[in-house]
């Protein structure tokens, strides 16, 4: 399961764990994930952290707030793989 932690206030995206909902080349979820999480890393200004299994991205809010919607979907669509929780301002 990939653990997707949104703090608009500070600016910062995590994602942790792996989605497992197919077999590696072929998780459609997975690389919805991995898109939208480079995506979030290539806007200008962000800057990322990875390791195995873990990604930190530090952004804007106003260009990380559309990418954390697309998390915030597919965690809705596919909940048995993907977990979103936004923390409160």
């Amino acid at each position: 399961m990939t653990i997707i932690v949104y703090d608009p206030a500070a600016g910062l995206l995590t994602l942790r764990g792996h989605a497992g909902a197919g077999e590696k080349g072929r998780d459609l979820v997975c690389a919805a994930l991995s898109i939208l999480a480079e995506t979030a890393a290539a806007q200008p200004g962000s800057a990322c952290r990875t390791g195995e299994g873990w990604c930190l991205i530090r952004g804007a809010d106003a260009r990380l707030g559309p990418i954390a919607l697309g998390l915030r979907l597919l965690a809705r669509d596919y909940p048995a793989f993907v977990r979103y929780r936004e923390v409160a301002p």
